[in-house]
């Protein structure tokens, strides 16, 4: 973590259990990048893996009714299924914890199988098993087997798809979030809200203490796929 910006180790202390794997992901992502590659971040909001692709050039896309307000804006206004740009105008595609959000994540991912070149890669993570969020735009959860099926039927080739978190990890992560979650009323209980809170935070970090445990990671929060366009695609 030492060779990242502070603003970025802010960013994953936020919620380490979950986007500590992602960052990892995402590292991987930029070392597949050639230098002066380019590569689309779709729903990029506010661009808080930015800076792991410097040596690439780097385009953010969002669309209009993005909760996200960055200091710089996206390079593309457009909608994930309709991005105003020519065929094959980019090396990789970056989509992290978008897919949940569009109506049609199947034309969402021909839109991206027509954007990216023959040979280029997407690169994706979308959850499993999280809270209801930016609604009312939160559509779906996705199986590993879902993500597949919509990727080939995209017609892409060569999926690698893999979950990012284990079963303890993922419950930990939940039990956690119930702090927010249960919300804040004036009723006269808040003190006791507080205590339950605490008290989760520290279930959490128990369960957390047994992900090794786990030997089959069928409980992820979130599957990351890479998939590629093949070279002879027209």
């Amino acid at each position: 973590m030492d060779d990242i910006s502070e603003e970025l180790r802010q960013f994953i202390a936020h919620a380490p259990r979950v986007r500590e794997p992602h960052l990892a992901f995402l590292r991987r992502a930029a070392g597949d990048l050639a230098p002066h590659e380019s590569i689309l971040d779709v729903g990029s909001g506010m661009a808080p893996y930015r800076e792991l692709f410097s040596h690439a050039r780097y385009v953010t896309c969002d669309w209009e009714h993005s909760i996200y307000a960055p200091s710089t804006p996206p390079d593309i206004r457009g909608s994930a299924d309709r991005i105003p740009v020519e065929d094959a105008s980019f090396d990789a595609i970056l989509c992290t914890q978008v897919l949940e959000h569009v109506p049609e994540p199947w034309a969402v991912l021909e839109e991206f199988h027509r954007v990216i070149r023959p040979g280029g890669r997407v690169w994706i993570t979308a959850p499993l098993v999280w809270y209801l969020h930016e609604q009312p735009y939160d559509y779906y959860r996705y199986t590993s087997h879902g993500l597949r099926h919509l990727l080939e039927r995209a017609g892409f080739s060569a999926i690698e798809i893999l979950p990012l978190t284990d079963a303890f990890t993922t419950v930990a992560q939940l039990v956690g979030e119930l702090g927010h979650l249960m919300g804040e009323v004036q009723d006269g209980f808040e003190e006791q809200r507080g205590l339950v809170a605490a008290m989760m935070q520290h279930v959490a970090g128990l369960i957390g203490s047994l992900s090794g445990f786990d030997t089959q990671w069928i409980l992820p929060a979130d599957y990351c796929a890479v998939a590629t366009r093949a070279l002879g695609d027209a």
